[in-house]
């Protein structure tokens, strides 16, 4: 049976903007996290979050945090670190965790959805690699199947495919020192073996050379 996510936008749960959150479930793919508000590496989580915004495209990647409690601490720390125009939902009665059967721990919990709030993966925090790596590749792929080539930037890796790591559209290439580089360039310096290539969560690919 198709999940699908249910934002559940009632009077028992809180929103920062009912409009706000429905902007970001109305792109082409949009993240939920479900955080719990008292995990001893929230800072970090945040942290990877800001880093995970970096490469990628807010024009087409929505993005929703569902907290379990609201929390002076949690949102100094957020206000500190992320993008001020990303919503949270403050789920203390639990009526969005209970609607999408999120576990007990809402740590484990970070959704992805598709079109019509399909909900096509379920992951959790992006602290961990893997968890990371899958969003970015869920992302990549399902923009792709839209029609979209761009929305995820730099190298997504794909560990389980044959085509381990892929970029969604052609990158800029550059030489160490700025100046830039046709895909021939850049194509004989890699196979002259003295330099290697320096992805960034950006289109942008530099060459460096070996010491």
């Amino acid at each position: 049976m198709e999940r699908k996510f249910d934002p559940l936008f009632s009077s028992e749960v809180m929103t920062e903007s009912s409009q706000q959150v429905s902007r970001e479930l109305e792109k082409e793919v949009a993240i939920v996290r479900f955080v719990k508000v008292d995990n001893p590496r929230i800072e970090l989580e945040i942290e990877m979050w800001s880093k995970f915004l970096t490469g990628i495209d807010r024009q087409f990647v929505g993005f929703l945090f569902v907290l379990d409690y609201d929390s002076d601490e949690f949102r100094t720390n957020w206000a500190e670190k992320m993008p001020s125009d990303i919503p949270l939902i403050l789920d203390s009665k639990g009526l969005v965790k209970q609607e999408n059967e999120v576990g007990e721990d809402y740590g484990e919990q970070t959704l992805i959805l598709g079109e019509d709030l399909k909900i096509l993966t379920a992951t959790g925090s992006p602290i961990i690699l893997d968890n990371f790596d899958l969003m970015r590749s869920v992302l990549g792929h399902e923009l792709k199947n839209q029609g979209y080539t761009t929305g995820v930037k730099g190298p997504i890796n794909d560990p389980d495919s044959e085509n381990r790591t892929w970029l969604m559209g052609e990158p800029i290439y550059m030489t160490q020192a700025g100046i830039r580089l046709t895909p021939e360039e850049f194509k004989k310096l890699l196979e002259s073996g003295q330099f290697y290539p320096e992805f960034t969560f950006s289109d942008t690919v530099k060459m460096i050379r070996r010491k």
